[in-house]
């Protein structure tokens, strides 16, 4: 094992070089085979583990730049201000505005979260309820929790509004408009054509596609562009 002072001075000379390290790496580094010392050198250091990959990744506390939810990533490894996966996940749903589902935790930690969030909900340490189909955590605090689900409905009836037709309809309708290639749109043409073909619209529905899209019935360009975006 290198002394005190020797240690310090090549994990910094390492850590400036590579900002996270494994086990094997720092115990060769200080030519020790004990873990325990090991840890000891980095705790002096202020250390982090990882909260991916069973915590087996190792960086000093200066290096991380986190973002707004207070985790960093080095390439596929993560790091979180609040620690380890389980205390992470309990943090951001606890500050979340609306609460989190599965999906969005698995988005912003880039790990699989399923267990965790079954493990902190059998233990109480996080609540869920179904939510249009899916499970949306909350905090324990019912207080927190109720104010959460109201700024979630609150968001997804928004969404809603701003998007009054399913997807498959406006890019039924925008393709029916792109092979008419009538100047101008006759709304009524299209909506005939859509319902001859199987697809049941309204003429109301094309016009308020066509306004809602911001394009002239008496222009085409950049319909093509339009419906391929969608």
């Amino acid at each position: 094992m290198l002394p005190k002072k020797e240690s310090f001075k090549v994990l910094h000379k390492f850590f400036k070089k590579k900002p996270v390290a494994d086990i094997t790496e720092l115990l060769a580094l200080l030519q020790t085979h004990s873990r325990m010392s090991c840890f000891r050198r980095l705790k002096e250091l202020n250390y982090l583990s990882s909260y991916t990959h069973a915590g087996k990744h190792y960086t000093l506390l200066h290096i991380p730049h986190f973002n707004s939810m207070g985790l960093w990533h080095y390439e596929e490894i993560g790091f979180s201000q609040y620690g380890n996966l389980k205390s992470t996940v309990i943090q951001l749903i606890n500050q979340s505005a609306m609460g989190m589902s599965h999906q969005e935790l698995e988005t912003h930690l880039r790990v699989r979260v399923h267990n965790t969030l079954l493990d902190l909900v059998q233990s109480h340490q996080i609540e869920r309820e179904q939510f249009e189909g899916i499970y949306l955590y909350v905090s324990t605090d019912s207080k927190r929790a109720n104010e959460q689900w109201v700024r979630r409905q609150e968001v997804q009836t928004h969404r809603k509004k701003s998007q009054p037709f399913p997807g498959w309809i406006v890019v039924e309708i925008l393709a029916e408009i792109i092979r008419a290639s009538q100047i101008p749109v006759d709304c009524q043409t299209i909506a005939t054509q859509l319902v001859n073909r199987g697809v049941v619209v309204t003429v109301e529905q094309v016009d308020q596609i066509i306004e809602l899209y911001h394009l002239k019935k008496n222009q085409l360009r950049g319909y093509s562009s339009v419906t391929k975006s969608d």
